[in-house]
């Protein structure tokens, strides 16, 4: 992991003041699972177990910029936030279920990429003599997240149990592809957001006591778009065995 920030505070001549806080950072995470197990026990109905591992690895970069500057009974600043995260997740599974009676194998590879940023502009002010304040924001978002090619093989071959749910393996039967849990995933997404805002807040005495009234305007606005597709193998029917039974490091190869 790596991480670097600095401010810089600076007085004008004329009174005047300007500052600023940068941060950056960057980290890669990588992190092996050799034995991840799933189960799912239901009386006289389904019983299906199996044994994973995963090996994940993330990468996150972060930056921040934030800038301000004052004048007299102003106040102007403006802020920046940036975050890109990356995840990929790879899985080799192996079980069985009783649901329909196999043995399964299942290999996925399963990466995501999200990236926020968001920004602010905003204003305070200290109006007259009476020290009327104002205050307005204006601020932008946008949010996207993205499925980078998630590719799942399965595997399966029949299998025979005993009186406890335990398979009897046969060894001669070889694993088949299943067309129907075999695809290629993608989507993608994006997220705009826009505000702003504005109030003032007014102060008065009334029968020696101080008071204060504020009013202002709130709105935002928000628009969406996501597509998504997803692919799946031609089916096993209309492929040779010698294809279907290879395994997933050469039933994908070219030839």
């Amino acid at each position: 992991a790596v991480q670097l920030s600095g401010g810089v505070s600076k007085h004008m001549k004329n009174g005047d003041k300007f500052g600023t806080v940068l941060g950056l950072s960057f980290r890669n995470t990588q992190t092996i699972i050799p034995e991840f197990i799933r189960g799912k026990y239901e009386e006289s109905r389904v019983h299906t177990y199996s044994v994973e591992q995963q090996n994940r690895f993330s990468s996150n970069l972060a930056g921040l910029a934030n800038f301000s500057y004052v004048t007299g009974k102003t106040k102007i600043g403006f802020k920046n936030l940036f975050n890109k995260m990356y995840d990929n997740t790879y899985y080799q599974r192996e079980g069985y279920t009783t649901s329909n009676n196999q043995q399964f194998k299942t290999y996925s590879s399963v990466p995501s990429e999200r990236q926020v940023y968001n920004a602010q502009l905003e204003g305070d002010h200290a109006i007259g003599k009476r020290n009327i304040k104002a205050y307005w924001n204006l601020s932008y978002s946008n949010l996207q997240a993205s499925q980078k090619d998630l590719r799942t093989a399965f595997y399966a071959r029949a299998a025979t149990f005993d009186d406890n749910d335990e398979p009897v393996a046969d060894e001669s039967l070889p694993y088949e592809i299943v067309d129907r849990n075999s695809r290629r995933f993608f989507s993608k997404q994006k997220d705009n957001s826009y505000g702003g805002n504005f109030n003032i807040n007014v102060p008065f005495t009334m029968w020696g006591q101080k008071h204060s009234v504020k009013f202002g305007y709130l709105g935002q606005y928000k628009d969406r778009d996501f597509s998504a597709r997803v692919f799946q193998y031609e089916p096993v029917s209309v492929l040779s065995s010698a294809i279907a039974h290879q395994q997933v490091n050469t039933i994908f190869d070219p030839s």
